[in-house]
């Protein structure tokens, strides 16, 4: 009698095996499929952050994947304290609708400001809620990574540089940029004394249109000064950069800046700056 419930048991569980595929098992009904009526998708620009002047500014796109129009739908932006709110009058059906009216500035973000003074890297956080009426029906939560840059320190018109800092010039325009490096701990040997300027994209270089992107030379404790001319963008023929310097985008491509006003100045030494002339 043992056996024979045994091979029951055995055929049992074979003919549940075999069932065809898309077949439920006995017992369980079908899964029904899940509808998604809208999607959101966020993104920010600049892709990552580094003082408090940089403002990120946000695309969100809200996505219908029925075959109806919506309307009465309201995307709500919030980061850290900073809550924003736009209005959709109609997203076509199969269609979408991109809003470009979100921002933050770094500064506003107390979690980011926090990381900066403790010269942590962190996450600037921000997310988007959309509505159907008073409903929510999707939302999205996304973070831009802070690597915080310490300010140049200028004393009488000189800053000491050790790696990289964040000048905010007065003026744009041509600069003669002046390095005092600071003497190698082994004398005997030269180093390669380096003097760069960025925008707020790294590879963006700062340097005149007929010049390399960096001026170098090898230099020797008592060798002279390395000096050489940037170019901080302003209004070119009328077309305002934002920032970016000449020799930066990839093709002429314009990449968004976090803060226009801010230059990246790489060096090691003692660094003093001359406003020179306007333009290029």
């Amino acid at each position: 009698m043992k056996r024979f419930w045994m091979m029951l048991l055995t055929i049992s569980v074979v003919l549940v095996i075999a069932l065809p595929a898309g077949v439920a098992k006995p017992g369980k009904g079908p899964k029904p499929p899940t509808a998604v009526p809208i999607a959101v998708h966020m993104d920010a620009e600049p892709v990552w952050v580094h003082e408090e002047g940089d403002n990120l500014r946000y695309s969100v796109t809200v996505d219908n994947k029925t075959a109806a129009d919506l309307t009465n739908v309201t995307a709500y932006f919030k980061a850290d304290s900073v809550t924003d709110s736009a209005v959709i009058p109609i997203i076509p059906a199969n269609g979408a609708v991109t809003i470009d009216s979100f921002s933050l500035l770094v500064s506003e973000s107390a979690e980011a400001m926090t990381c900066r003074d403790n010269d942590e890297d962190c996450e600037v956080s921000a997310s988007v809620e959309v509505h159907i009426g008073d409903v929510l029906v999707t939302e999205q939560t996304m973070s831009t990574p802070l690597f915080p840059v310490p300010a140049c320190e200028f004393v009488g018109g000189q800053t000491v540089v050790e790696d990289i800092c964040i000048w905010t010039p007065t003026e744009t325009g041509v600069w003669k940029i002046t390095l005092t490096p600071t003497a190698p701990d082994n004398r005997k040997g030269p180093i390669s004394a380096v003097v760069a300027v960025r925008d707020g994209v790294p590879g963006n270089w700062c340097t005149l249109v007929d010049s390399d992107s960096t001026f170098t030379r090898k230099w020797r404790d008592g060798d002279g000064d390395v000096f050489g001319w940037v170019y901080l963008p302003g209004d070119e023929n009328g077309l305002a950069r934002d920032g970016m310097c000449l020799h930066g985008g990839a093709g002429g491509d314009y990449f968004q800046i976090g803060n226009p006003d801010s230059f990246y100045l790489r060096a090691d030494g003692t660094v003093a700056t001359e406003w020179v002339r306007s333009t290029p």
